[in-house]
């Protein structure tokens, strides 16, 4: 398991964890992590991002996402790639650990839907999601 850690960016949560995991045994390797964009003064630091498709993929786990303060953070937070032309897709932990087929689907699907010509992780990921889901 060590050597799927990302040793630059340590994740702050299993689900992090359990995601890249998923990528990256789908063959999904060109994704920045801890992405950051600013809005309105403030940085704000995105767990995934395919930034020749402007997409973030974003985990969302009830640990760090469940008070009303952290609520309204991720509110604005969400709002943000919007604002520089990015899409979001959100990688929950039913979608990451029950239901990975439909999450790889789900983000091909979104980066496929930027209008611009397909990347490598882009079609590495539809040919992924055809060929085999590895589970996270």
């Amino acid at each position: 398991m060590l050597a799927q850690l990302d040793p630059k960016y340590p994740s702050r949560s299993t689900l992090e964890v359990k995601t890249r995991r998923l990528l990256v045994a789908n063959g999904i390797t060109e994704f920045v992590r801890e992405f950051p964009l600013e809005w309105n003064g403030r940085r704000y630091l995105f767990d995934f991002a395919f930034e020749r498709d402007k997409t973030i993929l974003e985990t969302n786990g009830r640990r760090w996402h469940d008070d009303p303060t952290d609520y309204e953070h991720d509110n604005n937070k969400w709002s943000v790639p919007g604002h520089h032309g990015y899409r979001i897709v959100l990688a929950t932990w039913d979608k990451v650990t029950q239901r990975p087929e439909q999450l790889l689907q789900e983000l091909a699907a979104t980066l496929s839907a930027t209008g611009q010509a397909p990347t490598r992780s882009s079609s590495s990921l539809a040919r992924s999601t055809a060929r085999r889901i590895v589970e996270a």
